[in-house]
């Protein structure tokens, strides 16, 4: 999050000025201006995005301001920086946010066979016969293999980029079919 900075500097001071609003309305604004120095040519201008003076965020919500500093002089990272902040008040956004949080906890709780029959069942109707049973018969492979490890790996979690390059290197087989295994 942004730390809040609220100037106290006189001559540059934005020209943006809070409106009082009705009761009971909710608006909420994020706007990135430029606090110029002293030397700039520029510095009436609080919208001139073009100078290397630093950018900050002037953000309106509740009936209160607040002036944060977007610690860059570029624009366009102040305006990602004031999408950021947009976001955190969107209720869409943070419903988002919340979803993504409990399918990544149910995502470490998969079952490696369950992923593998979900693998298989989307790809019934995209593939020919041949290229199914080779994918079936690889990751059958893979499951027989997961469960003689010491520690059985039960869980896709489990299932990570040194586990896989043990199991790439179990194969037995001629050169040229183990050739283009490199990952």
């Amino acid at each position: 999050m942004l730390a809040t900075e609220i100037s106290t500097d006189l001559h540059s001071s934005p020209t943006l000025q809070a409106e009082p609003l009705e009761a009971g309305s909710s608006v909420t604004t994020v706007k990135v201006y430029t606090r110029h120095n002293r030397g700039c040519s520029k510095r009436e201008q609080s919208d001139w995005a073009r100078c290397n003076c630093m950018k900050w965020l002037y953000i309106y919500r509740d009936g209160k301001y607040k002036l944060v500093s977007a610690k860059t002089r570029s624009w366009e990272r102040a305006e990602q920086k004031a999408r950021e902040v947009r976001d955190t008040f969107d209720p869409i956004r943070q419903l988002q946010r919340r979803l993504e949080a409990q399918s990544s906890v149910d995502k470490s709780q998969i079952d490696i066979a369950t992923a593998v029959d979900q693998f298989l069942k989307e790809i019934a109707h995209l593939h020919a016969e041949a290229t199914r049973a080779k994918y079936k018969l690889t990751l059958a492979r893979l499951l027989k293999w997961f469960a003689t490890l010491e520690t059985p790996a039960t869980l896709l979690t489990q299932l990570d980029v040194a586990t896989t390059r043990r199991w790439i290197n179990s194969w037995s087989g001629a050169p040229t079919s183990l050739h283009s295994i490199n990952f």
